[in-house]
């Protein structure tokens, strides 16, 4: 039940009630509770999106049938650069005037504007809908005259594993890979085997297994779980863009996190693993944590670097 989804402690730091949201009970199969569980999103996302401090503009535009928005910092550049942003949301939440707190607090370190992309959710669009929409966003600033060296692909949560499946299927396509990859909390294992899931379940303020559970069911549809376009963490990262990775320590997929880093360093591609030990899943989205702006920091220098802007 809603009442108060979500509380502030004493250090200022919101989190998600899990006891309010009856995380045990979740049952993705039916389309009342899918209308909860966005609403319930709704509400909370925009709560954090009134804290946000930081003056931007959001522009809709259309790109190959697929709803995207442009996001800019006051202070952003007239550069040829650009972010493409993921946004979260169990591949069955999401739009790009609620996820607005990360790609506002990269525009405002970077300096570089960001598409945001309202690519198709489940279970009215399973895989792999989401994946070719964010596949003709790139195909698109390609043919707009972007270089690849001068783009980056980030995303929090369920839109961390599409930005690396989006990359995956570049690959493929032998199209030019993005200078960076920058992931909050990503979900890349859709199979949920990593052992964090059990061993922080009572720490996790967030997420439960049941949640990703039926969410993973209805995003794959008839494809199996274990497809690297839908759980990258089976995937070949030789020749991969360098990545960071920024998780909290106590939710559910720190292990994603650390198992794809390894993946990732086994394979010989450059990754930076950071963990702040007592964050939840995807904190940096409240932009009044200290931690938030850390992680902000963080990856924006990242980003400058492997963009060559610094």
């Amino acid at each position: 039940m809603i009442e108060k989804n979500r509380k502030k402690t004493d250090a200022g730091e919101i989190v998600v009630c899990k006891e309010n949201l009856n995380f045990n009970n979740m049952d993705f199969s039916d389309s009342n509770f899918i209308r909860y569980f966005r609403n319930f999103l709704d509400e909370n996302l925009n709560n954090l999106l009134k804290e946000l401090k930081q003056e931007y503009t959001l522009n809709e535009v259309d790109i190959k049938g697929v709803n995207a928005a442009w996001i800019e910092a006051l202070n952003s550049n007239e550069n040829k650069g650009v972010i493409i942003y993921l946004h979260g949301g169990c591949y069955i939440y999401g739009n790009v005037h609620n996820y607005c707190t990360i790609p506002v607090q990269l525009s405002n370190a970077t300096g570089i504007k960001v598409l945001s992309v309202n690519y198709a959710l489940a279970p009215e669009n399973p895989f792999p809908k989401a994946l070719e929409d964010v596949v003709n966003i790139y195909e698109y600033l390609i043919e707009e005259g972007y270089s690849s060296n001068n783009i980056a692909i980030i995303g929090d949560s369920a839109g961390g594993g599409l930005a690396l499946s989006t990359v995956l299927k570049l690959k493929d396509l032998k199209i030019d890979l993005p200078a960076a990859i920058g992931l909050f909390s990503p979900w890349v294992d859709l199979t949920l085997k990593g052992d964090t899931i059990e061993t922080l379940k009572e720490y996790d303020s967030v997420l439960s297994k049941k949640q990703l559970e039926g969410a993973a069911k209805i995003y794959a549809g008839k494809s199996e779980l274990n497809n690297p376009l839908i759980s990258p963490i089976y995937a070949n990262y030789k020749d991969f863009p360098p990545m960071m990775i920024l998780t909290g320590g106590r939710e559910i997929l720190l292990s994603d996190s650390m198992n794809l880093a390894r993946k990732v360093a086994l394979d010989n591609t450059t990754v930076n693993l950071i963990v702040w030990d007592n964050k939840y899943h995807v904190f940096a989205a409240d932009s009044n944590l200290p931690e938030s702006k850390e992680a902000i920091e963080a990856l924006g220098a990242f980003l400058l670097e492997k963009m060559n802007y610094k």
